[in-house]
């Protein structure tokens, strides 16, 4: 298995679920939607229709592998007031494929605090850094993305203890 590929996947059908989830009420109200904020944190003024035709473009985009118009249309959903952390980790793949890492950066580091997502996130930062030829810090990530496998695979009551136990590790990289 590809944990990134299945990462992907994941937030392409969340970004789905996302769209299929707004309704015709939602498109008449413009208010109200969980997933949806503005800029200064309220979700009120928020044009639905606009951003179901650019998550609805995005995943069309997606499928072909036409990654700078999914890329363009996931920023104009952000900026229209979404967030989610599936668009977030999309656009950070989006735009980390694409040589924009700063930009791929940042919106991947909005999703990793996902557990969904985490795992992927820090293959990728881990990948980023190996790149840059920075191969202390590529290992830091990729240990967090081991920890982040193990904790997904591990009896609940160690999953505490077996976070410690890797941040120490880490902290000595």
């Amino acid at each position: 298995p590809n944990p990134i590929a299945e990462a992907r996947q994941l937030a392409i059908t969340a970004q789905a679920e996302f769209l299929f989830d707004i309704t015709e009420g939602d498109l008449q109200s413009k208010k109200g939607i969980p997933g949806l904020m503005n800029m200064f944190g309220r979700n009120d003024e928020i044009d639905t229709r606009k951003i179901s035709l650019y998550l609805g473009s995005a995943i069309d985009f997606q499928t072909k592998a036409a990654d700078k118009e999914a890329a363009d249309q996931l920023k104009k959903a952000i900026d229209e007031g979404v967030n989610i952390p599936a668009v977030y980790f999309n656009l950070g793949y989006l735009y980390l494929n694409l040589g924009k890492e700063d930009q791929g950066l940042k919106n991947i580091q909005n999703a990793i605090n996902t557990p969904e997502y985490a795992l992927a996130s820090y293959l990728l930062i881990g990948e980023y850094w190996v790149d840059r030829g920075n191969l202390k810090e590529a290992v830091a990530q990729y240990a967090r993305a081991l920890r982040e496998a193990d904790v997904a695979v591990i009896d609940s009551k160690w999953k505490n203890e077996l976070r410690d136990t890797y941040e120490i590790v880490i902290e000595e990289l």
